[in-house]
């Protein structure tokens, strides 16, 4: 469960980039631009440093409903925290550094290796506005279908961890599917829509991930940007 939270924390916070169609031929930079453009602007993400999420959380293979948290801070900080009843608070965190989670069944332990990479690159705060500083490379793949839609298709490789596959809608550029690697190294894809803005900024409210072991429905209900964080809050706990 641990990988398909990460999986959804990193396809809600980390929208990067745009779409495709049978139109003029665009860059990577283009159509980032344009999603930064359809997000609500350079601007007005600029003026947000930090953002907290909470939603609920439906695993329909393990029967699990469970309200959740995300907590983000630039440049690089975020934390989930979900709640299952019966079996209590799951978190996970990274401060910048280190990587770390908690949970009734397994305890506090420190996150390492690949899965430390992963956490990285899933952490990077708005990193459309810094692409070029988080990613090694950006690449414009052919165009694709999603659904009913057209697309443009970027692979982003990051400085840490395996590559991510957004896939843009080709009129408003926002994205429609992202294909990222979760913990057990198989790749989870994420489709995004009904799409808010929410104090200037669009997010989406519905996002399904399909995964080997089954869907992921998460319902978001509330987004706050700027709120104030504390660093410590992202912290890996004391020993218990």
């Amino acid at each position: 469960m641990q990988s398909r939270r990460c999986v959804f924390a990193m396809a809600v916070l980390a929208l990067a980039p745009a779409a495709p169609a049978q139109k003029a031929a665009l860059t990577a930079e283009q159509i980032i631009e344009k999603n930064i453009a359809a997000m609500g602007g350079r601007e007005e993400m600029a003026k947000h440093q930090s953002t907290c999420i909470r939603g609920d959380l439906d695993i329909t293979a393990m029967g699990i409903k469970a309200p959740m948290e995300i907590y983000a801070k630039a440049p690089d900080k975020r934390l989930i925290v979900v709640r299952v009843e019966g079996y209590g608070e799951v978190r996970n965190g990274f401060d910048g550094q280190t990587a770390w989670v908690d949970d009734p069944g397994q305890g506090l332990r420190t996150v390492e290796g690949e899965g430390l990479d992963r956490v990285r690159r899933d952490s990077a705060y708005q990193p459309a506005l810094r692409w070029r500083d988080v990613y090694k490379q950006v690449e414009l793949l052919p165009n694709a279908k999603v659904g009913d839609r057209d697309a443009y298709v970027l692979r982003f490789s990051p400085k840490w961890g395996q590559p991510i596959v957004t896939y843009y809608d080709a009129e408003n550029f926002l994205a429609l599917r992202q294909d990222a690697d979760g913990d057990d190294g198989a790749v989870v894809q994420s489709y995004f829509s009904s799409y808010q803005d929410l104090g200037g900024l669009k997010f989406p409210s519905a996002i399904r991930q399909v995964t080997p072991g089954g869907e992921i429905l998460a319902k978001v209900a509330e987004v706050k940007c700027a709120a104030p964080l504390d660093d410590a809050q992202f912290a890996r706990p004391a020993k218990q």
